[in-house]
């Protein structure tokens, strides 16, 4: 059975207005999305071309030939425009499968003269089309546009495979070319639908990371009130331990007790001077610490809150590692990728540290901080340190671990560099330089307390 002119001719300008007005909302939105779904449409309708005007009345070879390459460019924009969508890239097997296609088409089509070259190319789009629909809808999450377009989509595949034995009869001709008509409209319709539907919850998602900074912006600065204030408090208890000290009539047990309070007013005052970072009151300063005691010690706190399954091992090479360093921020940086690392392993697994001293343009401490858990893809490594970026489920993390890291890192003139695959775990490598120098402060934005 041929088919007439007019049934094309329906079929170009039906694909025509989908592109066309996908075309218009994306010329609005300026969105990657949909300008690929857009050159989808528009390719689709441009494959029809050749069969109308070198089929003449039925396909043949030179006109497979000539549609075919249009037909994987349609089917690889529907797909590369839905990874877009989810902040992905489509996987390079289907550019080099849909390539394959579309050269065995050109052999069989134009080297041969065979019409056979149009099996491989309707298996791809087939393939093609129904994949971009189990994507959508696999992304659906309630949203009325994913199951429209996903749905549809699926449909019109399967009638992509039943189109040349529905053209043989001609009682199913017009019934066949209604549908593919009607699918490819609630297609389009639910792509656009989808977008906006995305583009909202995007919106949303953005309101509530805004409110949850001003919560934490507001925390802050309570903490660092209430911070100012006891640390007032243990400046009294310090000096008045100083003064006690200095008496010499006290028995050795009660000058260990002495030492003992002293340790605690100490180690009352670095928590404190946390208190005063996170309120943003606070001058972190860069005083002669031993930087491997730091981590070793950061370390030793992190044990106590590992899962039972992970095990945490810490490998510091030999060498002196005294350095004027901000000993706040460094303990933000160990206990911060520590963490991320223990939330990387799933079920059982191994977070190593690893200290050493290497030598960039001068002497510089290399940290290093390996997990073999679910790692990430590079759509998501290229977003890492982005504030409030995260993978974890809602309400498990505030995306603001790795982006605490990286300003740290900043602030204390380093670099900080991270590999990962998925399921082979991931590295980040921090090298921060090792200043010998007088002590230096290292002021964070709007930090204006000295803390002790």
């Amino acid at each position: 059975m041929s088919i007439a002119p007019q049934w094309y001719a329906l079929a170009v300008v039906m694909t025509f207005v989908n592109g066309v007005t996908l075309g218009l909302v994306a010329r609005r939105e300026r969105h990657r999305t949909l300008w690929l779904w857009t050159a989808g449409w528009l390719a689709w309708a441009g494959s029809i071309l050749p069969l109308a005007l070198l089929g003449k009345a039925a396909p043949t070879a030179p006109a497979v030939a000539s549609a075919g390459p249009l037909w994987v460019v349609s089917t690889l924009c529907f797909l590369a425009g839905t990874y877009a969508l989810t902040g992905r890239q489509l996987p390079r097997v289907w550019w080099a499968v849909g390539a394959a296609c579309a050269v065995s088409g050109l052999v069989v089509g134009v080297g041969l003269g065979n019409t056979a070259g149009m099996v491989p190319l309707v298996i791809f789009q087939c393939a093609g089309l129904a994949s971009t629909g189990v994507l959508i809808v696999r992304t659906a999450r309630r949203r009325v546009g994913a199951w429209l377009a996903g749905g549809a989509l699926v449909l019109l595949a399967l009638h992509v495979l039943d189109a040349p034995l529905a053209s043989r009869e001609p009682s199913l001709l017009m019934w066949g070319f209604v549908l593919a008509a009607a699918l490819e409209v609630l297609a389009a319709l639910g792509m656009i639908t989808l977008y906006y539907e995305h583009a909202r919850e995007q919106l949303l998602g953005a309101q509530r990371a805004l409110a949850e900074t001003s919560r934490i912006e507001a925390l802050g600065r309570v903490a660092g009130g209430v911070a100012h204030d006891f640390n007032n408090m243990l400046t009294v208890m310090q000096a008045h331990l100083d003064l006690l000290g200095n008496r010499r009539d006290w028995d050795e047990d009660t000058r260990a007790s002495l030492r003992e309070m002293g340790g605690a007013v100490g180690q009352a005052g670095r928590l404190t001077h946390q208190l005063l970072s996170f309120g943003r009151r606070s001058t972190l300063s860069r005083r002669r610490i031993d930087v491997a005691d730091v981590v070793r010690n950061t370390v030793e706190l992190l044990r106590r809150v590992m899962p039972a399954g992970v095990r945490l091992e810490l490998e510091i090479a030999e060498g002196s590692y005294a350095a004027n360093m901000a000993r706040a921020l460094l303990e933000q940086i160990v206990l911060n990728l520590v963490t991320n690392a223990r939330d990387a392993v799933e079920g059982s697994g191994t977070v190593s540290v690893e200290l050493s001293r290497g030598r960039q343009r001068a002497p510089a401490l290399v940290l290093r901080v390996r997990d073999d858990g679910r790692g990430m893809d590079a759509d998501v490594l290229e977003h890492v340190f982005e504030p409030f970026f995260t993978t974890k489920p809602a309400g498990s993390g505030t995306g603001l671990g790795l982006a605490s890291v990286h300003g740290a890192v900043t602030q204390l003139d380093g670099s900080i560099e991270v590999s990962s695959r998925p399921r082979e775990g991931t590295t980040f490598e921090v090298v921060l330089p090792l200043t010998e120098d007088a002590t230096e402060r290292v002021a964070a934005p709007g930090f204006t307390h000295e803390a002790p």
